[in-house]
């Protein structure tokens, strides 16, 4: 399941959602599509999230991605939403307004543990 989150409640949603998931180790992908073909590209797996952060300049929406060995920046976000899903993982789903999702996936939060 996906949960949007709002434009406004970004910023602070964010840097926490970064200090509450800090130290967990990540993948990261960007999917798009073109011609109807999904593309998708894993960036990077195994390091683990330092923090997350959001920039506004010129009023374009930038978001931060920092890792131990990476920072990566999504620019011109349009969509930001927490994906809580067994099948896929849990972490986040970052739009830009190009049509690219940025995937942020926990490595260990993939099974929803029972207790």
């Amino acid at each position: 399941m996906a949960k949007p989150i709002e434009e406004g409640e970004w910023k602070e949603f964010l840097v926490n959602y970064g200090i509450r998931h800090g130290g967990k180790r990540t993948r990261l992908g960007v999917f798009e599509i073109r011609d109807g073909v999904v593309n998708d590209l894993w960036l990077d797996d195994g390091l683990p999230l330092l923090g997350i952060d959001v920039d506004t300049t010129n009023g374009r929406q930038t978001v931060g991605l920092i890792f131990d060995r990476l920072k990566y920046s999504i620019e011109n976000v349009s969509d930001i939403a927490e994906v809580c899903d067994a099948a896929v993982g849990n972490g986040l789903d970052i739009r830009d307004r190009e049509g690219k999702t940025t995937a942020l996936r926990f490595e260990d939060d993939n099974v929803e543990s029972e207790e």
